[in-house]
């Protein structure tokens, strides 16, 4: 596949790699093959468990694309929030309004969507919440996130990071990272629920 990616031809618009377990090595040669693709504007690559050096390869490479794995990253980019329905105040999280929120759920971009939302969060203007789950990220792409959110001007009220790989050490890191926000405004379980016990 990296053999076709670094040709000239055929020149490809979208690409979808989601779930065929491309690992390390397969990232790293993506990575490699993708500035040869100069008409990419979409990459699928979710659920690939890429992580480490390829994952930061991965990111720089389609930093330029419109959409990764389905996330929105030129408007990201931008610093437009993408036009979400706008979740119903429950008693299970906060409401906020679609200029308020970060909401991306269900993509797995895992590592490399990471380090990709650490570089637009602080671009985000009016930005006080994050809702991240399911997106396959593990100890080194939460922790990112979580740094990238700290960096954030104005604390942020709300951070969901549930339905991700996330170890019990890395979580406690995370609420050092993060002090301000207790378990309510701070979400982080694995067993696949969105809100806190």
């Amino acid at each position: 596949l990296a053999t076709v990616l670094i040709s000239e031809s055929p020149q490809l618009e979208e690409l979808n790699l989601t779930g065929n377990a491309i690992g390390n090595k397969g990232g790293a040669a993506i990575a490699a093959a993708l500035p040869h693709q100069r008409r990419l504007v979409s990459l699928g690559l979710g659920y690939n468990d890429v992580t480490k050096a390829a994952a930061k390869g991965i990111a720089d490479a389609v930093e330029a694309l419109i959409s990764f794995c389905g996330m929105p990253i030129s408007e990201l980019r931008q610093g437009r929030l993408p036009l979400v329905q706008v979740h119903q105040p429950n008693v299970r999280r906060p409401w906020y309004g679609p200029t308020e929120e970060l909401l991306l759920q269900g993509h797995g971009c895992g590592e490399p969507g990471a380090q990709l939302l650490a570089r637009v969060i602080p671009k985000l203007r009016g930005l006080k919440a994050i809702s991240l789950y399911d997106q396959r990220f593990r100890d080194e792409g939460a922790e990112i996130i979580a740094m990238a959110v700290a960096r954030y001007p104005i604390p942020l009220s709300f951070v969901m990071l549930a339905r991700n790989e996330i170890s019990s050490e890395a979580q406690d890191h995370i609420r050092r990272i993060l002090p301000h926000l207790d378990a309510e405004h701070l979400r982080m379980d694995i067993a696949g629920t969105c809100f806190s016990l």
